[in-house]
């Protein structure tokens, strides 16, 4: 209770037969922001004296309830709060390959040290790239991890040494995508437009396609066809014969695959 009082403290030294005391008078303030370790410490005590009754009385509901909203004001792990999820962090890639990828969190600014712990053994501190307002690290995932979901516990602490834990999870991916694609056409006339659909795995992020050597176009979703679509235009200045058609597929983890159709291309189109 705030106010003011009296702390006494009272001991006794090697023979002397009665205690001696020493008393000061103390303010309790309603809240000092000043010494914020002081409602930490505390509140770890405490959680540690309820899990001590707990374990010798039992459970009680109102201890297992303190000792639940003390862990989550104070982002401490216990045993009823296996982690505390603040979601404060965001870790991107969520889909890597096996190998040397980097991951990258961001977290925000009153944070001053992330540190992940990975599932394999490895734990790794992350440097802040303040130009690009992220945490990153450059890790060995081993080539024996295979395709798969896996956590990562991200440990972040703040700028009054509160620390954070969030578990994060990522996909270890190696395949790369598969992709089947059909032309609209046979053969183009050079200059004319060309349809071109596209079916790839549904963690693709990213398609591409060329017409020999010209210019490439992005093949983008589309929810109709149920499938990737692009209109390709034959350049111009082909002559007359067979073109490959190109596409590139790049999934979450950077898996590259491509596939090549034939083109009949009959010089001397008209296109716009």
């Amino acid at each position: 209770t705030p106010g003011n009082g009296t702390a006494t403290v009272r001991g006794r030294t090697a023979g002397q037969s009665a205690p001696t005391d020493a008393s000061a008078p103390i303010t309790l303030p309603e809240r000092d922001a000043t010494r914020p370790w002081v409602a930490r410490g505390w509140a770890r005590l405490r959680i540690d004296d309820l899990l001590d009754r707990i374990a010798e009385g039992g459970e009680q509901s109102e201890w297992v309830r303190e000792v639940i909203a003390l862990a989550k004001e104070f982002h401490f792990v216990t045993p009823y709060t296996s982690f505390i999820a603040a979601s404060r962090a965001l870790l991107r890639p969520r889909v890597i390959q096996p190998g040397d990828p980097v991951l990258r969190v961001k977290a925000p600014r009153d944070i001053r040290e992330v540190v992940a712990v990975f599932p394999f053994g490895l734990t790794q501190a992350l440097t802040y790239l303040p130009s690009e307002d992220v945490w990153q690290t450059r890790f060995l995932a081993p080539t024996w991890m295979v395709d798969g979901t896996y956590s990562c516990l991200l440990v972040l602490t703040d700028t009054e040494g509160r620390k954070i834990e969030e578990r994060k999870s990522f996909v270890i991916d190696s395949k790369p995508p598969t992709v089947r694609a059909s032309l609209g056409a046979s053969s183009a006339k050079a200059g004319d437009e060309i349809a071109l659909t596209v079916h790839a795995d549904a963690d693709t992020r990213h398609i591409t396609a060329r017409i020999g050597d010209g210019p490439a176009s992005d093949v983008t979703w589309d929810g109709k066809r149920l499938a990737s679509f692009a209109t390709l235009r034959v350049p111009r200045d082909l002559a007359t014969g067979r073109a490959t058609v190109t596409i590139v597929a790049e999934d979450m983890a950077h898996n590259v695959a491509s596939a090549e159709l034939p083109l009949d291309v009959i010089a001397g189109g008209g296109g716009l």
